[in-house]
């Protein structure tokens, strides 16, 4: 599970967000008249769940991906059951006592990480791509061609989750159901049941690398969003790729297939997509050094972020306030823009003694950044410092 939680740090009574959201799980209300209403067309559990941060009485929302459809239910989940099950995410909300709508948990802008990281899986070389799941079991590919499973309380043993391949390079832990993996060599992208299994090809044609609708070009950062589409930073053809269910060809979304350049068209080696609530991409365009924004049916991308004098950024984050988080590899630290001054600069918040080679970085619910570090191949948790989470007005 994930878990959010602020405290406030003004004097006026602002809402304290606890969020639970536990993938491919369903509440069972202990009342079933403790219903508020079911909402349609609702597009995720992030939106889900903002639906409920914005009615006074919700305590706990279910989001069935089928039929897209949110209920609000007054009583907290602890009252009720949570019950596994394939088609609902559960959100479980405890508001402020004097919490009103358009209120919720937001990093303060001089936000500070402890430059000491802890080391919560070892032993990997030449780590390449990193992800965890709801559990905090994390994943992580090599170029060794394997990937390896560290369960949350063990750092130094790992199990193999999937080989025979080559050069595995992005990951990404979809609920708590599948492991999507980006394979260079073999220019695909697999999907293994989180449990172990066998994989099934989802996007790409395996061993036929090139730039055709049906093929990848040494394929970078994956994302899925709640549809299963698979979203493919396709980093030599230099194009976003969006991949259906069970298709066999995949739609450019983003770039012009086989040409690169600097322009608001054109995308070049571009290293991870990600989407954001409104379901637009945001694309780490690393050959240019900068951060765009894509709507989805544009032939245009918006820079968010231009990293200047940055020789090397192979991955990317943002979190719900659009504050971008990069990974400066030859500089060893992790960068941080921030909108609220128009992304104009982007200083090193995380720049530890001795000197680290980040990769990959995730950031928890918690605002705990996790760095996947080539030079002591292992993946270190920087914790985000006390007081440094706010709640703010009209987020």
């Amino acid at each position: 599970m994930l878990v959010s939680s602020t405290t406030t740090q003004q004097q006026e009574s602002l809402r304290s967000a606890y969020m639970i959201i536990g993938k491919n799980s369903i509440y069972l209300p202990l009342n079933q008249s403790n219903i508020i209403q079911n909402l349609t067309n609702v597009y995720g559990i992030r939106d889900c769940g903002q639906q409920c941060l914005e009615n006074d009485n919700c305590r706990t929302a279910n989001y069935y991906k089928t039929g897209k459809v949110c209920s609000l239910f007054i009583e907290d989940s602890r009252r009720g059951q949570i019950a596994l099950s394939t088609v609902a995410d559960v959100l479980s909300l405890e508001q402020c006592v004097s919490g009103r709508s358009n209120i919720c948990p937001q990093y303060a802008e001089d936000a500070a990480w402890n430059q000491t990281g802890i080391i919560v899986a070892q032993g990997i070389s030449q780590l390449y791509g990193m992800d965890i799941d709801l559990d905090g079991n994390i994943y992580i590919t090599n170029t060794y061609n394997n990937v390896s499973k560290f369960s949350s309380n063990n750092s130094t043993s790992a199990t193999s989750f999937a080989s025979n391949f080559t050069s595995p390079y992005g990951i990404f832990a979809y609920s708590n159901s599948y492991v999507y993996i980006a394979i260079q060599q073999q220019s695909v992208v697999l999907k293994y049941p989180s449990m172990g299994g066998n994989p099934v090809i989802v996007a790409g044609t395996y061993g036929s690398r090139g730039s055709a609708q049906n093929q990848l070009l040494y394929p970078a950062g994956i994302f899925v969003d709640d549809d299963e589409s698979v979203f493919i930073a396709d980093r030599n053809n230099h194009r976003i790729q969006k991949w259906l269910p069970n298709a066999t060809n995949g739609t450019t979304v983003a770039g012009i297939t086989n040409s690169s350049g600097n322009d608001s068209r054109h995308l070049n080696s571009p290293y991870c997509v990600w989407l954001d609530k409104d379901n637009n991409m945001i694309i780490l365009d690393s050959g240019n050094s900068r951060v765009l924004k894509w709507p989805q049916g544009s032939t245009n991308g918006t820079t968010l972020v231009q990293l200047d004098n940055i020789s090397f950024t192979p991955w990317m984050i943002f979190d719900s306030y659009y504050n971008i988080y990069t990974s400066d590899y030859y500089n060893g630290c992790i960068r941080r823009s921030i909108p609220s001054n128009n992304y104009a600069t982007a200083p090193c918040i995380i720049k530890p003694t001795p000197s680290i080679q980040p990769r990959v970085i995730k950031l928890d619910n918690m605002g705990n950044i996790f760095v996947a570090d080539f030079t002591q191949s292992a993946v270190l948790k920087y914790s985000l410092l006390p007081s440094n989470n706010v709640c703010r007005k009209n987020c």
